[in-house]
């Protein structure tokens, strides 16, 4: 993924039975709140973020309209802008065996 913040994340470490879209204008509890380590300018963000919830979470957000919502097994979530989110989620679904 993405920039200076980039890394590779084994697919068995994704939660993607509670993964899910979502649009952050209507999810005020995953709302990026205090960046950690990262970059925000105008509309990107990138990097280690806390939610509004306290959660922490690795994203990569050019439109927060078209999101995807990814716990991991490792302690963190992952906030990415697709676009088409749906058939993002079903081909990692599918490289996984549950599609």
């Amino acid at each position: 993924m993405g920039d200076l913040w980039g890394r590779t994340i084994p697919l068995d470490h994704l939660e993607l039975g509670d993964a899910r879209i979502i649009d952050l204008r209507g999810e005020p509890d995953l709302v990026p709140r205090r960046r950690t380590a990262g970059t925000a300018l105008g509309g990107y963000s990138a990097g280690w973020f806390r939610l509004r919830n306290g959660e922490k979470s690795l994203l990569y957000l050019t439109d927060r309209r078209r999101v995807v919502y990814i716990p991991t097994r490792d302690g963190y979530s992952l906030l990415l802008s697709q676009s088409d989110p749906r058939r993002f989620l079903e081909a990692l679904q599918d490289a996984t065996g549950g599609g």
